[in-house]
Parts: C-alpha cells; sequence; structure tokens
C-alpha cells in the first residue's frame, strides 16, 4: 500500500485545517498499518499567524496539541505534492478546481468555519473534522481495501 498524502485546506490556517492536521495525526496513531502523513494550509492565510484561542482549547480537550502550529499559505506547487486535498468548504472546493487542480485529488470534507462563533461551535467544528477524518481515510472499508 502506497502512503496517503492528505494535504487540509482552508481560510486562515488558523482554525479548521490546523485542526484537521492534529486531529488526523491522533487517529493515525490508532492505525499503525496505514502509512499516512499530512499538512494543512490556508487559502487566505497570513504566514505565521498563530492558531485561534478556541481551536487550539477544543483540540487540547480531546488531547491533540496545536499550539505551536502557525499557519501557511498554499502555493500551485505544493498543491502538486500531495495526493489529497481535503477541503473544508464548497467555495474551495470551485476555487481550486477552477485553478487547474484536478477534481480527482480533491476532497470535500463540508466543515463551516468556526472564526468568530462560540466556544461550542468551535467543538461541533472539531468533532465534524474528527467524524469526517475517519469516514474517508481512516475507515474500516479503507483497511480491508
Amino acid at each position: 500500500m502506497s502512503k496517503l498524502r492528505v494535504l487540509f485546506i482552508c481560510t486562515g490556517n488558523t482554525c479548521r485545517s490546523p485542526m484537521a492536521e492534529g486531529i488526523f495525526n491522533q487517529i493515525k496513531e490508532e492505525f499503525p498499518e496505514i502509512e499516512a502523513e499530512c499538512a494543512s494550509t490556508g487559502v487566505s492565510a497570513v504566514k505565521g499567524q498563530r492558531v485561534t484561542p478556541w481551536a487550539r482549547q477544543v483540540c487540547e480537550e480531546i488531547g491533540v496539541d496545536i499550539s505551536q502550529y502557525r499557519a501557511n499559505y498554499f502555493t500551485m506547487e505544493q498543491m502538486m505534492e500531495w495526493d489529497i486535498l481535503a477541503v473544508m468548504s464548497q467555495d474551495q472546493y470551485i476555487l481550486l478546481s477552477d485553478a487547474g487542480i484536478p477534481k480527482e485529488k480533491l476532497v470535500l470534507l463540508d466543515v463551516e468555519d468556526p472564526y468568530g462563533g462560540t466556544i461550542d461551535r468551535y467543538r461541533q467544528c472539531r468533532d465534524r473534522i474528527a467524524q469526517r477524518i475517519r469516514e474517508l481515510f481512516f475507515s474500516q472499508e479503507k483497511e480491508e481495501a
């Protein structure tokens, strides 16, 4: 089996995609037989910006430390290096598709942006990200394939 290489993409790379990177790495530990790596980036990120305090807090609640993460913005060259580009929203899916990224590389996670919302909204976002990562990358069917 080849190595699973996933790039998580959101808008500012301070909430959803760093949460997805941390959660993916945590879930990956449950599946030592699956070779996988991931990273995250943003379509409108400010390089070096810290994750939001609530993103950090809700990840800490489940044992995921994203406190040292710093935002990164994507380049087309970087996009081509990854096998799967997991976008959070339909807008990002369309943006990358229109930019020439092959649709077979794009996966829509369908996770609303919690930025500016309550801590409960961040928890819902975290839980949705974990659910989608399990469904798409670590499901029983994937193990047996």
